[in-house]
């Protein structure tokens, strides 16, 4: 949706979506630095890097917001987007079963 990015959710329900049909599962509670996000209503496939500030300098992150904060946008879930994987630290792995 944006990108070449590593993808961050709010809800632990919008991560689960994406673990293949298993009745066990792992799941990463990371700390994500953001910096200074830019909050996008609809998706940029096309993004590699943050998008551009006013100026030559970029944004950190990217946020997709959600329609819950943001009639105007297109998604059901926020979404945190980080360009440079030394930004996120995993810090706990959580297991668990599905029926």
């Amino acid at each position: 949706m944006f990108g070449a990015g590593v993808y961050f959710a709010e809800n632990s329900s919008k991560s689960n979506n994406y673990v293949p049909n298993s009745e066990k599962r792992r799941m990463l509670i990371c700390r994500v630095t953001l910096g200074e996000s830019a909050i996008l209503l609809q998706a940029d496939s096309t993004l590699r890097r943050p998008p551009s500030k006013k100026g030559n300098s970029l944004y950190h992150s990217v946020i997709g917001e959600s329609k819950s904060q943001n009639f105007a946008a297109s998604l059901f879930y926020r979404e945190f987007i980080v360009y440079d994987c030394d930004q996120a630290y995993p810090e706990f792995a959580v297991d668990y079963t599905v029926s």
